[in-house]
């Protein structure tokens, strides 16, 4: 029992690693990891999407540690993730006119915010879809 709960542990990091490239992020944790922090202040961080991991059930929030970003990018980027959180929070509810008013107001923000225009992209392709009416709003990433 022990061995597969590392495992699913260390299965979810690596996951949540290996979509750095993805988000434009240096160093990327869950949910379960901040939570865990004795103080979850003591790194800043914003966080950055809702996603349900090849091979998993149930979604994550995934946060981005922007504490080695320069001081000038870590600005940008703490007021750029309030219209982020808010465009996930549209998203969820399926209200794509709204996710997309708050995404791109964030990437008026921080126009070089990689994770501002992956909302954007992926807000134009979820649209498009149809859903459950129990959706629970998090992207499914198909890849390890």
């Amino acid at each position: 029992m022990d061995s597969t709960v590392l495992g699913d542990n260390v299965n979810l990091a690596s996951r949540i690693e290996s979509l750095t490239k993805q988000y434009g992020a240096s160093i990327l944790i869950s949910d379960s990891t901040l939570r865990i922090l004795r103080d979850p202040m003591m790194f800043q961080h914003r966080e950055i999407d809702w996603v349900r991991v090849k091979g998993k059930k149930k979604p994550v929030g995934i946060y981005e540690i922007i504490e080695s970003d320069p001081p000038e990018i870590q600005t940008l980027k703490k007021r750029s993730g309030v219209p982020i959180v808010n465009g996930l929070a549209h998203r969820r509810g399926q209200n794509w006119d709204k996710a997309l008013e708050a995404f791109q107001k964030a990437l008026e923000i921080y126009p070089e915010d990689q994770v501002a225009q992956l909302h954007i992209r992926r807000s134009h392709e979820l649209q498009k879809m149809e859903f459950p009416t129990n959706w629970d709003g998090a992207f499914d990433l198909d890849q390890k």
